[in-house]
């Protein structure tokens, strides 16, 4: 019987065929070469012909299991070299280098016994640089819109891989969020666009108010984030003197400078037969609410005026004026409030409460504002959202050409 040595030559193994395991922009070979020289009993190399080799990878270096078996093969050998493709004739799994599994391979010609030792594979230098594709943080090759949705494993994109600020609501569906999903105390007040807000204003000192037409009395601003409701309060003190018949004042909130008295919604002090001349304080309080169905800057007056047919050297002083406004972003009922004819212009007729009109000033609610302000918004983000999934899905069409 023959007895055969297989001596491996330089390099042995050429493992740079691991990269088959990543997905490169060119094609790469799924082999692994082998070469090596075959010499007899007498330590010279074999005759040069063709013989029955099969080779086999195995998890230890003597038994074991095996990881990959290539068969029986016709090898032709001059000089006793050889080399052969390993994965040529039977794939290699593509899992086989996926782990940290040593392997050894077997060699076996003809009818001997399998070679001793086993060959141990090893890689070359450069195959090294493959360990990094383990790790997508070292993939800096990737070109923009190349990994899409179905590419990227449930489950393995951690918070911690986000950066600050690239997610914001058009990239969350509608109720993706659940209360379980938020830790407590995890939102903040900074968070939230559009809680409640405060702004105030005040003016001291007394002033005269002698006008049948509204003047200021102070005014205050309030910057809102977002649609929702006003709500305003104007405080203040009047003192009426200098007759004994009519005196009376009036003090309302109102947008416009110099508008139109409103009744109801104006506080009315004073009266009609005063009966002496000597002064009286009124304590005089005013409210209105507004619904405002954009974010922005909205400024208020608490104003005041005098009735008409006031008696002869009547006088109206009014001190101490406070406005505060305090903006609501939603409600969680009816919102009853009266809007003069000039603010009630275009208001939907479902917004009319009994289609009530006193002294020119309409009824209406709010809340019906407010929810026609919700469905355009709705159906402005639905529109937002058609347009970017129709961006994507053409993203995608052009990744797959």
């Amino acid at each position: 019987m023959r007895r055969h040595c297989a001596v491996p030559i330089w390099g042995l193994i050429t493992l740079c065929a691991l990269t088959m395991t990543i997905a490169a922009h060119a094609a790469v070979p799924r082999v692994i070469t082998y070469q090596g020289r075959l010499l007899n009993s007498s330590g010279l190399p074999v005759s040069d012909g063709i013989y029955s080799i099969r080779l086999a990878l195995y998890d230890s270096p003597t038994a074991g299991s095996t990881l990959w078996d290539n068969g029986v093969r016709s090898v032709q050998i001059t000089g006793g070299l050889f080399s052969y493709a390993l994965g040529d004739s039977t794939a290699l799994p593509s899992t086989l280098f996926a782990t940290d599994t040593l392997c050894w391979l077997g060699i076996k010609v003809g009818n001997d016994p399998e070679l001793v030792p086993r060959v141990k594979l090893t890689s070359t230098a450069y195959a090294f640089k493959s360990l990094w594709s383990d790790s997508s943080g070292y993939a800096l090759a990737i070109a923009n819109g190349s990994v899409s949705s179905p590419s990227i494993m449930d489950g393995s994109i951690a918070s911690s891989d986000l950066a600050n600020q690239v997610v914001d609501s058009t990239k969350l569906a509608d109720n993706a969020v659940a209360t379980t999903r938020i830790a407590d105390n995890a939102v903040t007040a900074a968070k939230v666009l559009d809680e409640p807000g405060v702004a105030a204003n005040l003016e001291s000192g007394p002033l005269t108010v002698s006008s049948t037409t509204m003047q200021d009395l102070v005014t205050v601003t309030i910057t809102i984030p977002a649609p929702g409701y006003i709500l305003l309060d104007g405080m203040a003190y009047g003192e009426t003197y200098a007759t004994d018949g009519q005196n009376i004042g009036l003090v309302q909130i109102d947008e416009t400078e110099g508008g139109p008295v409103m009744i109801p919604g104006a506080t009315l002090f004073g009266g009609f037969n005063m009966q002496t001349s000597n002064g009286k304080l009124w304590p005089i309080y005013a409210s209105r609410t507004y619904y405002k169905s954009a974010a922005g800057a909205y400024t208020f007056r608490l104003e005041a005026a005098v009735s008409s047919g006031q008696g002869p050297g009547a006088l109206v002083e009014i001190n101490s004026r406070i406005l505060r406004a305090l903006y609501v972003p939603t409600s969680y009922g009816s919102v009853i409030s009266y809007l003069s004819a000039r603010d009630a212009t275009g208001i939907d007729a479902a917004a009319v409460v009994g289609n009530q009109s006193d002294n020119g000033a309409i009824r209406v609610d709010l809340r019906e504002l407010e929810l026609k302000a919700a469905k355009a918004q709705a159906e402005a983000d639905k529109l937002q959202r058609q347009i970017l999934e129709e961006k994507l899905r053409q993203s995608q069409q052009q990744l797959q050409k």
